[in-house]
């Protein structure tokens, strides 16, 4: 009982925290195809967009804490979340975003389902090609500025 308290209090009583402008978080399956999709397209449309990755985490698996991930979320500018797996870590990560308020950007390989309920979020479809990662690369330093754009725009 101790455990899921100190887990699930980090949820309910966030400490105030700030978002710090200029960083990203990858959000993916521990899988080396998606390490490739990160390293080809994800990061260098963050730093297209002067994002910096450079303290790149493993944020949540089963060695996590649930108030590291929720720092995560709740102090990270932009999160991208690949979701072409539907993996339920990811998917969990997902919903503590729309829990806290955040929208990430998604990505998802074409001819995969999107679940519907998720349709409407800005999401980045993208082909498993070498071509499909340079277009997937600009397409989503678009999306991450735009993204940019509007969260600082009300701030």
């Amino acid at each position: 009982p101790e455990y899921e308290r100190l887990q699930f209090g980090s949820l309910r009583r966030p400490k105030p925290e700030q978002i710090k402008r200029g960083t990203g978080w990858f959000v993916m399956p521990a899988r080396e195809e998606f390490e490739a999709i990160y390293q080809t397209s994800v990061r260098p449309a963050f730093r297209k967009n002067e994002i910096d990755v450079s303290d790149a985490v493993v944020a949540f698996d089963s060695e996590s804490l649930l108030s590291d991930v929720a720092h995560y979320l709740r102090t990270i500018e932009v999160i991208v979340v690949e979701m072409t797996t539907l993996q339920p870590e990811l998917m969990y990560v997902l919903g503590l975003c729309h829990a806290m308020g955040r929208c990430p950007i998604l990505i998802v390989r074409k001819d995969e389902e999107v679940p519907f309920n998720l349709q409407a979020l800005r999401c980045v479809e993208y082909e498993a090609s070498r071509e499909g990662m340079f277009e997937l690369r600009e397409n989503l330093a678009r999306a991450i500025r735009t993204l940019l754009i509007a969260s600082r725009a009300g701030s």
